[in-house]
């Protein structure tokens, strides 16, 4: 019940009214059942070499000197760090102040995530922020990997 007060005032409000009550139970039962972090082995045809990728909702705090460690953090079911890697908003914000977030993440090659809405992409370190906004009306942004780019789209409401 929690979760999903919180869960609809964070934007979730739309996809809830759409349900039934079963749904709701379902898509509840469901959202337990992914994974907090994932890991993308990717060979990057420009680079000509294979790259390990960490994607997490929010991102990885400072209280973890590496990706594995993070992992295994989450593994173990640590609270503070599954709710770090879905409410975050510490490492853009101290990125900009802190040498931590500036030295790479160990472990992976980059790390993707969001949470934070910033105008456009930012890289910190191998940490890549790609929120900008559409919960907010603004854009949406996907990162093509083979070719380190970005491509923006912006949300048009056609009334239907």
């Amino acid at each position: 019940e929690g979760n999903s007060r919180n869960w609809i005032y964070n934007g979730g409000e739309w996809a809830w009214s759409e349900m039934i009550e079963p749904e709701r139970r379902s898509f509840g039962l469901d959202m337990k059942t992914l994974p907090y972090a994932i890991e993308v082995e990717h060979y990057n045809n420009v680079a000509g070499s294979h790259q390990k990728i960490g994607v997490v909702h929010a991102g990885v705090s400072h209280n973890h000197e590496s990706w594995g460690d993070f992992l295994s953090s989450l593994e173990e079911n640590n609270p503070e760090t599954k709710r770090d890697a879905v409410w975050l908003r510490e490492v853009l914000s101290e990125s900009v102040y802190s040498s931590f977030y500036e030295k790479p993440l160990a472990g992976v090659d980059l790390l993707i995530h969001g949470h934070t809405p910033v105008e456009t992409p930012v890289k910190v370190g191998n940490r890549l922020h790609i929120d900008t906004a559409l919960v907010y009306g603004k854009h949406l942004t996907v990162f093509e990997m083979d070719e380190d780019a970005f491509h923006t789209f912006k949300l048009v409401d056609k009334g239907v």
